[in-house]
């Protein structure tokens, strides 16, 4: 069997993503081959083994998020089945979410360079995952914020008032400027590279889709829904949320009107799981696309009102 290894200097120019997944790879068999011999240890099974390998990491990752979840929890995050899917698979997902909840817990530990070497990490893995840096980089930016407010007998909703003044004004920056490394490596990026996408451009264009974001709380009720249930009996109907579930529904409409993104790939690739959903689920009927906006919307209220 020809070594995978032997050829990791050439590079598919379809390919989307960054080569951390096929470095990683590679390092783990430069470490077991003495071991297992150089046709185990570069095998299809070897390198679809990186993922069972993250998804054990990921188990130990998730200790060390704060609050500490309880084992019932660890247990369900782990098995997350779009998650557990791509385990037996060689995709970028599983390690892109390791490092995503690893640099998190380590923001969350105070550990800021750390969770920015994470943070950059994952982005060999995954592009997009510039935006969790960012969420990282917001957290911890926060709870320095409130620590600050707490020392200061400071009410929470005080606190913003506090980040004009010199003294937490520069642990707020000492606390954001880690993150600025990989920020700033990412904006370099996009530079040199021309666009977020590292091949087949003309299939992976940036664009407006804004039911998309729709489509994010749908599948976080649908997953997590013990606890979505959970927490929808205790969202409490007001007048406020009224007003704003029919205000939403109304721009969600719009936004399925307007700026639906039917990507050619989703109607013709029966392998992905999208293949399926949209067209058994979101686009069965003509009105089906619109039908759901409310379950959107209610979704997005509950998780809202959960961390209110």
């Amino acid at each position: 069997m020809q070594r995978y290894a032997a050829n990791d200097r050439y590079w598919d120019p379809k390919i989307t993503t960054p080569p951390g997944l096929y470095y990683l790879t590679i390092g783990i068999g430069r470490l077991i081959d003495p071991l297992v011999g150089a046709e185990a240890a570069y095998s299809v099974g070897a390198a679809r083994a990186t993922n069972l390998l993250g998804l054990a990491v990921l188990v130990f990752v998730l200790q060390f998020q704060q609050p500490k979840p309880s084992i019932a929890k660890i247990a369900a995050l782990a098995a997350l089945p779009p998650l557990w899917f791509f385990g037996f698979l060689y995709y970028t997902d599983v390690w892109s979410v390791v490092l995503v909840l690893g640099a998190l817990a380590f923001a969350q530990h105070r550990r800021h360079f750390l969770a920015a070497l994470v943070g950059a990490l994952s982005l060999f893995f995954r592009q997009n995952n510039v935006v969790w840096v960012l969420f990282v980089c917001g957290t911890a930016v926060l709870a320095e914020l409130e620590a600050y407010a707490a020392s200061q007998n400071t009410s929470r909703d005080e606190a913003i008032w506090l980040a004009v003044k010199p003294a937490c004004l520069s642990r707020l920056v000492a606390v954001a400027l880690p993150y600025s490394l990989p920020l700033l490596g990412f904006a370099a990026f996009l530079k040199i590279n021309g666009g977020i996408v590292l091949g087949d451009k003309e299939n992976h264009a940036v664009l407006l889709h804004i039911p998309q974001l729709g489509y994010f709380f749908a599948f976080a009720a649908i997953f997590s829904w013990p606890t979505f249930c959970a927490l929808a009996l205790r969202t409490r109907v007001t007048p406020k949320r009224v007003a704003m579930f029919f205000g939403l529904a109304a721009i969600g409409l719009l936004g399925v009107k307007c700026c639906t993104v039917v990507h050619p790939f989703m109607l013709a690739d029966n392998r992905h799981y999208v293949f399926y959903v949209w067209r058994r689920i979101i686009n069965v009927h003509p009105y089906a696309r619109y039908a759901l906006v409310p379950f959107y919307v209610a979704s997005l209220i509950v998780f809202c009102s959960a961390i209110h």
